[in-house]
């Protein structure tokens, strides 16, 4: 399991940005998933999303070598 990750207050301000929501309901939607800290310990890969984009790319980048050296392995 892959989990992209970003620190919580940074999940709301996403929300409210990107997706317009109200502050009321970003904390409605935050509070009807698991905490990142949970999906965090349960992830087999995680990418944090917190960084710039190249950051986050050079993760994902590292995840799918790892991913396709595995299953030619």
């Amino acid at each position: 399991m892959i989990v992209c990750a970003c620190a919580p207050d940074e999940q709301f301000r996403r929300l409210v940005s990107r997706d317009r929501l109200s502050a009321e309901a970003a904390r409605a939607r935050l509070a009807a998933q698991w905490p990142i800290g949970e999906k965090v310990s349960r992830a087999d890969y995680v990418i944090r999303t917190d960084g710039a984009f190249d950051e986050t790319a050079e993760q994902v980048q590292q995840i799918y070598q790892t991913l396709t050296h595995e299953s030619h392995g």
